[in-house]
């Protein structure tokens, strides 16, 4: 048995699972790496073989069950206004609107939770587009929710199938599927692949300001409450205009 497989089992199953009935998908970046692509739309909307990377994610969570989406609107957000109304269709869309102040990812997530409700979610990065293994990426991540023990499980890809990035991971695995940062001049096995559960607890007491969701994440790893499972299928990281060609290759486009 190889050591990923090891890594996959190490959380238990819960294959009677149910899924969360919100994700967010992050889309209120400047998306200043993939310009000029951005000079007239969001991230969010640059097409990848014809369609739109926010359409592609929302199909995903379609096809996973997944009723409603919110996604969260500041650079060009009377654009993606226009994508939303227009959405026929499931999944239902509702705009997180950061118009007045961008609140990175930390941030634009809390911004959110009103209107996500006080259960747990999935968080989507927009410019990440995925292949499933043998099952539902998103389902998968679900059934090793664990919520006694967790109040984030993000989704991880090996470095050895991961597209779009260097070469340099993010995190490595406990034997229990705790995740860690790499100690220095450490080797990481696994990049984050921008997709992610987190409960609302998560975020309790924090003042609504600009952060990273890093410090969730570091707030959980000194508490013992951040897992990771780790993707069965193929990755790309969609972040510069280069990376739109080996993602359709990917894709079977």
């Amino acid at each position: 048995m190889s050591v990923l497989r090891k890594d996959m089992q190490s959380l238990q199953l819960n294959q009677k699972a149910r899924l969360p009935e919100t994700a967010m998908v992050l889309c209120a970046g400047l998306g200043t790496r993939m310009r000029p692509l951005t000079d007239d739309r969001p991230k969010a909307l640059v097409e990848v073989a014809g369609k739109p990377l926010l359409a592609r994610t929302l199909k995903r969570c379609k096809a996973a069950g997944i009723n409603r989406v919110v996604v969260n609107a500041h650079y060009q957000a009377d654009v993606l206004e226009e994508f939303v109304g227009g959405w026929k269709g499931k999944p239902r869309l509702e705009v997180s609107d950061e118009r007045d102040t961008l609140l990175d990812t930390g941030g634009g997530i809390q911004n959110a939770l009103p209107i996500i409700g006080d259960k747990r979610f999935f968080v989507i990065n927009c410019d990440v587009l995925w292949r499933n293994g043998p099952n539902d990426t998103l389902r998968h991540l679900a059934r090793h929710w664990d919520g006694k023990k967790m109040d984030a499980l993000l989704l991880l890809v090996p470095m050895t199938n991961a597209k779009g990035v260097g070469d340099k991971g993010d995190f490595t695995l406990t034997p229990s599927g705790q995740i860690r940062w790499p100690k220095e001049r450490r080797v990481a096995s696994f990049g984050f692949a921008g997709i992610q559960m987190l409960h609302p607890r998560a975020f309790e007491g924090r003042a609504l300001k600009p952060y990273s969701v890093r410090e969730i994440w570091n707030e959980a790893m000194e508490k013992d409450r951040i897992y990771g499972c780790v993707h069965e299928g193929l990755w790309c990281h969609v972040g510069t205009p280069s990376a739109i060609a080996p993602t359709e290759a990917m894709l079977g486009a």
